[in-house]
């Protein structure tokens, strides 16, 4: 998928996202929240996902061997984390 993305649309939406900041809305997130963070991921490293679980009240968080994109990475612990958060509701 990502070898397919044109190489200009990628870089666009890097820059994009590299001003994108929307941590002052976390607190009105009401919903049950889950972070999943990756052990190995460099773009979005666990500080990060420890400061979105801090800001969003009752959230929690796991931690998977994985890098960016964990799903995929770990589908088997992702899943687990997933259906785990969601049957303990």
């Amino acid at each position: 998928m990502l070898l397919a993305s044109p190489v200009e649309g990628y870089l666009a939406c890097c820059e994009a996202l590299s001003t994108l900041d929307q941590r002052e809305l976390l607190p009105d997130i009401r919903s049950p929240t889950l972070v999943i963070a990756g052990r190995h991921d460099q773009s979005t490293p666990i500080a990060a996902g420890e400061l979105i679980r801090s800001r969003i009240a009752g959230a929690s968080m796991t931690i998977l061997d994985a890098a960016h994109i964990s799903n995929v990475e770990q589908p088997h612990a992702f899943t687990e984390a997933v259906v785990g958060f969601l049957t303990q509701r």
